[in-house]
Formats: structure tokens, sequence, C-alpha cells
């Protein structure tokens, strides 16, 4: 993996990183399944699994940015490609905006 400096990586490219899209589909597969199953049991509605859908993503989002910015306070990672790219990212983002914002995405859910 190539290290990358906080100026070779966009601050578009810093929130998907810091979003970490590969952990998406953990909070869609409850989702799927639970969609499925209603639909085979014939209770299946569009507005609920979209509903359930948008939340599972949303918290799943706000964790993921909660828990760069505790690693980043903590100095958990301090060395590695994995460092290289939290540090990249948390570099372009202001770790206390991500912070925030992975605060307000889970407690607007509440």
């Amino acid at each position: 993996m190539e290290n990358k400096t906080d100026n070779s990586v966009s601050k578009t490219a810093a929130w998907i990183l810091a979003v970490r899209p590969k952990t998406l589909p953990a909070a869609l597969a409850p989702v799927v399944v639970g969609s499925a199953l209603a639909f085979a049991h014939h209770r299946f509605k569009v507005l609920p699994a979209t509903a359930a859908l948008t939340v599972a993503l949303l918290l799943q989002v706000g964790v993921n940015l909660a828990n760069d910015y505790f690693d980043y306070v903590k100095g958990v990672l301090a060395s590695g490609p994995a460092f290289n790219r939290l540090l990249a990212t948390t570099a372009r983002l202001a770790p206390v905006f991500s912070l925030l914002l992975s605060a307000a995405i889970i407690l607007s859910m509440q």
C-alpha cells in the first residue's frame, strides 16, 4: 500500500475513507434478511424497510466516525498501512467535527 500524505487525499476521499464503506454491508445484512423474511410471509412494507435500512447505515457511519476519532485521540494506531490511511484521513478532516457529526448521527436515531 502506498503511503499518502495529507496533501494527496482530497476532502471527499478523506470522508469516504472515514465512513469505511467496507463495513456498510454489516449494517445492510440484518435489514435484508428481515425484509426477505417479511416478504416470504407476505408482510413486507417498503416504508419500514427503507427506514430500517437508512437507520442501520447512518448508525454504522456514525460509529465508524466516532471510532476513528477516539483511535486518533488515544493514538491507538501508531504504525503500519492502517495508520497511514487514518493519519491522512484525520489530517484532512477536523477530528472534533468528525466526533460531532458522529454524535449527531447517532443521537438523531434515538
